[in-house]
Order: structure tokens, then C-alpha cells, then sequence
């Protein structure tokens, strides 16, 4: 098996000399310090490990993982070895653990590269990853990477106190009524220390006693008493204020109106929300002028009832219109014509109308009767003819001008009637 190994190696070691060599610029190798728990109580055992990353590519690796050993005490561990990576491991290092290997070419493959025990003597205290060497292994020469593998990887980690049962009471500032008191606890393990803020007691004060009372216009006074430090504090009691009844003056039409205020408990008084004057609220009727009366406007107040009465416009006169009979005139009775006042219709003037001597039917006054009178009462009938008279065609004497009237007419003309 030995020998298998020597002639790979050498194998290796040819091919790294036959190839031409990279330049290295950068690396992503990383070294990850964990532990299975960061927070564990006095003498808890620990289990610490150190992994690299996947394709690191190193060819040599030399670190330390430092603690102190009054905080932690080793107790086992175990790290990678194989026929490729040559490792050594000093868990007795002046500073910790101590770990060196290398191989004939690089390593890709990432993992554990030691798992270790500690015992917590002292929780609560740091463990340091300490990067001494790092070199490239894709070069024959291996140039050092150790300040970027530094860079990529934790470099501490802290193993905390869990203070299980370990915290006691050191120091006890008690409070006062406006200043908050502490405790303070220490841990026996540590030495870490916590404090407990305790919040000032407050005054305890007794009942408030009025020490001057009130008025309309000035603050009382109450105080009371602290039973623990005998601190007073005093409170305003607002002034009572007025205790204003009002009393309202309407306004009329010629006096102002206002409120009247009078205070119930002090007497005073003052008045405000004064009200104009409402001033006269007049209706206006305008009684119209006549043919012979003036007309006038009267000014009635709906609120107190004053009226007064002006814009007289003087009375009209009569104005003549066109006469107009009023009456018709017959063969047995006289007619009447009037002219009346186109304003009111009073009758102005009045004439009497002579009784008709014409003879009866003879309509259109031509001295005769014949057919053409009664065309002349049909004419007027269908209103085509306007007669000076309708009595004249009213040969009946019913009052109205018919076809009947013209009838009468033709018989007459005929014979057969006598008008």
C-alpha cells in the first residue's frame, strides 16, 4: 500500500512539474470555527470544529485555534487525515490547538478538518482562529494566500455563559418617592453582571384639603401631603365663573333690543348682543286715481301697524269716447244714443233717436220693399252687411234679425203678408 502511494505521488509530482505555472490573483478558500452550541453552563462539554470550503485549492494550511485554559479545558478530538492531505493536530499548543498539513497537489473537497472537545471551566470566554500559513496548491511553488484566506474566515467565536443558577444578588440601592433604586446581580461563574432597574415608589399622598376656595372671577387651592417624605403638592380649583341668567329686550321698530346678564352668585351684570332697530316693515297698497278722484299710495307697518299715505297722482278726468246707440229707434218707439268715458263708463251725454218712418222691410231705406230687402236681412244674418239699424230687417218684432224676418219679407213682397 505504501508503495502505491509513493509511485501516485511521484506521479503528481511529475505533472505539476511538466505543467506550466498559473498565476494566482485570489483564492475563495475559507476556514468556518463553529460549535454545537454557544451557550453552555460551568464545566459543559463543547464540541468545536474547523471546516474549510469546497474547492479551497490549498496545498498547505498551518492555523490555531487559541482559547484560554482557565476558561476551557480539552478533552478529545479527532481530525481528517488521508493519504493525500498529511495533518497534524497539537491539542497541548501554548495557545490552544494546533493544526499543520499539506498535499503533493490541492484539495477541492471541503469539510471537517479537526472536531474537538472542550470542557467549560469558565463560560463565557472567547475561541480564536488563528491563520498562520495558507498556500495555493495549483502552482508547483504554492504561492501564499494567507491574508485572503484570513479575510474569507471567522476568526472568533464565543462560547456564552448561560447563567443557570449562578446569578446572585450583589448590591441594593433601594428606591425612594421620586428616585428609582437597583439591584444588582453577579454571576459566581463569569463574573458577568445584570442589573435590575427598580422604579421610584412615587409619592403616597393623602386626601386633598381645599386651603382657599373659589370665586366668580378667582382659582382656589388644595393641598395635599406625602405620608413617606411629607412633600406637598398643590392643585388649582378653577374659578366658578359667573353664573349669568339672561334676559332678553326684543328690538321694536323704533328701539334697539339687547340681553341683559345677571349673575346669580356675585350680582353682576353686564348686557350685550345688542339688536338694531327692526325699523318699520311697510306694506304698500296703491289705491289708483279715477275719472274723478286722486289716487294716493298708503304705507301700512305689518309689525306695529303705523301707515302714512303719499304719492298722490291726481284724479284722471273723463275721457269722451265715440257715441254708440244704446237703444234702437222702431216705427212705434223712439231709440237712444249714448257717449260714455272710455275709463269708467260713466254716460256723458245722451240723444234721443227719432221712431223709424220708413215703411216696414223696407231695410235698405229705399223707399220700397222688395226682394232686395230681404238679401239685405239674409246679408246681415251671415254678418256681410251691417245695417244702420236691425230694427229695420226685424219686420217680426221678436228682437232679432233672422231668416224668418227675411221670409216675412218676400211674402209681403208676394201678397201673402201684410207688415
Amino acid at each position: 500500500m505504501k508503495k502505491v502511494i509513493s509511485i501516485l505521488l511521484v506521479f503528481v509530482l511529475a505533472c505539476l512539474c511538466a505543467a506550466p505555472a498559473l498565476a494566482v490573483t485570489d483564492t475563495t478558500a475559507a476556514l468556518t470555527l463553529s460549535a454545537d452550541k454557544t451557550t453552555v453552563s460551568a464545566n459543559e462539554i463543547v464540541t468545536i470544529t474547523v471546516s474549510v470550503s469546497e474547492n479551497s485549492k490549498l496545498g498547505a494550511l498551518e492555523f490555531s485555534v487559541d482559547f484560554d485554559r482557565s476558561a476551557f479545558q480539552y478533552v478529545d478530538g479527532s481530525y481528517t487525515q488521508d493519504s493525500l492531505w498529511a495533518s497534524t493536530v497539537n491539542p497541548n499548543h501554548a495557545n490552544g490547538l494546533y493544526y499543520s498539513a499539506a498535499t503533493a497537489s490541492f484539495i477541492t473537497q471541503g469539510g471537517t478538518l479537526v472536531t474537538f472537545q472542550l470542557r467549560a471551566l469558565k463560560p463565557g470566554s472567547e475561541l480564536t482562529l488563528s491563520v498562520i500559513q495558507a498556500t495555493d496548491g495549483t502552482t508547483l511553488d504554492g504561492e501564499d494566500v494567507t491574508q485572503q484566506v484570513v479575510a474569507n474566515s471567522t476568526d472568533s467565536l464565543k462560547i456564552a455563559c448561560s447563567h443557570a443558577g449562578t446569578m446572585t444578588e450583589t448590591e441594593y440601592t433601594a428606591p425612594t418617592c421620586t428616585q428609582g433604586g437597583e439591584r444588582i446581580y453577579t454571576c459566581s461563574v463569569c463574573g458577568e453582571t445584570s442589573i435590575e432597574k427598580i422604579p421610584a415608589s412615587g409619592h403616597s399622598f393623602g386626601s386633598w384639603e381645599q386651603t382657599s376656595a373659589p370665586t366668580c372671577t378667582q382659582d382656589g387651592v388644595e393641598t395635599r401631603i406625602c405620608s413617606v417624605c411629607n412633600a406637598t403638592e398643590t392643585r388649582a380649583l378653577t374659578a366658578t365663573g359667573h353664573d349669568y341668567t339672561a334676559v332678553i329686550t326684543a328690538p321694536t321698530c323704533t328701539e334697539q333690543g339687547y340681553t341683559t346678564h345677571t349673575c346669580s352668585l356675585c350680582g353682576d351684570s353686564y348686557t350685550d348682543e345688542y339688536k338694531a332697530a327692526l325699523g318699520h316693515n311697510y306694506t304698500a297698497v296703491v289705491t289708483a286715481p279715477t275719472c274723478t278722484k286722486d289716487g294716493f299710495t298708503t304705507y301700512t307697518c305689518t309689525t306695529c301697524g303705523d301707515s302714512y299715505i303719499d304719492s298722490i297722482v291726481p284724479a284722471m278726468g273723463h275721457t269722451a269716447g265715440e257715441w254708440a246707440v244704446t237703444k234702437e229707434p222702431t216705427h212705434t218707439e223712439t231709440g237712444l244714443r249714448t257717449q260714455s268715458c272710455k275709463i269708467c263708463g260713466e254716460v256723458l251725454a245722451a240723444e234721443e233717436i227719432d221712431v223709424l218712418t220708413g215703411l216696414v222691410g223696407d231695410v235698405n231705406e229705399d223707399g220700397v220693399v222688395n226682394a232686395i230687402d230681404a238679401r239685405w236681412t239674409l246679408q246681415t244674418v251671415a254678418d256681410l252687411r251691417a245695417l244702420r239699424y236691425s230694427t229695420l230687417a226685424d219686420v217680426n218684432g221678436d228682437g232679432t234679425v233672422s231668416v224668418v224676418d227675411a221670409r216675412w219679407i218676400l211674402q209681403a213682397v208676394a201678397g201673402l203678408r201684410t207688415l
